[in-house]
């Protein structure tokens, strides 16, 4: 599972980077047309599911020309890394069996990294206000489902909002809309939705698995059905 970050007024600022598209990478400049930062975790094991704790973080930018590299190299549970809106640091949690999980943040080229919270990072969102991160962080877990969602300033996790819990949610795809109103994901699996987060109410619009909801051009939401050979926008 990899995050995906394109930032149009990223360009320069890892330096190296060919610019026409050539080196490593270029095939992901190719497809997203943007200097773009990717991130995911890799394992030693057979561990598919990226559930266990011989991990590894990896990244790569588009523009620095070192292609594939390791970001965090110690073995460990890595679990749904996400890229900061701005591009620089990356939020993982650690997995949820036996858990507790805690959420970390680490700088893009690997130092700083720092425990910020108990909880499960669900999503992160940038406050089209004033530009401020946030974390969306899942907590009162029973297995892969949270009773509640509350979110914080990255870099203030005491100062935190309630925002949802009318339903539990499940950790995978939970995600925000720009304006903040809005989050797609599983009420919980395998009902697939949109809640509003203002009004504590959630549509369900079917069952299914891995919702995604883009902010470029949306709000535009979709899921697969439960066997993968379908999805739903």
């Amino acid at each position: 599972i990899a995050s995906v970050l394109i930032v149009p007024g990223m360009g320069g600022c890892s330096g190296g980077g060919d610019a026409a598209g050539s080196g490593p990478g270029a095939d992901v400049r190719a497809l997203t047309g943007a200097p773009t930062r990717v991130v995911w975790v890799q394992s030693e094991d057979n561990d598919p599911r990226a559930s266990g704790e011989r991990l590894i973080l990896m990244g790569l930018d588009t523009q620095d020309g070192r292609g594939e590299r390791v970001i965090l190299s110690e073995r460990r549970s890595y679990v749904k890394p996400m890229i900061t809106p701005r591009g620089n640091r990356i939020v993982f949690s650690t997995r949820v069996e036996p858990g507790p999980p805690e959420i970390f943040i680490v700088n893009w080229d690997g130092t700083g990294l720092r425990r910020l919270s108990a909880g499960f990072a669900l999503a992160v969102w940038e406050n089209p206000v004033d530009e401020s991160e946030w974390i969306y962080a899942g907590s009162d877990n029973t297995k892969h489902d949270f009773a509640t969602v509350t979110r914080f300033p990255i870099d203030a996790p005491d100062k935190r909002d309630l925002v949802w819990s009318a339903t539990p949610v499940s950790m995978d795809t939970f995600q925000v809309s720009a304006d903040g109103r809005f989050a797609a994901g599983l009420f919980p699996w395998p009902q697939a939705g949109i809640a509003d987060l203002r009004k504590g109410t959630v549509t369900r619009l079917g069952d299914g698995c891995w919702t995604a909801l883009t902010r470029a051009r949306g709000p535009l939401f979709w899921y697969f059905d439960g066997a993968h050979r379908n999805l739903t926008m």
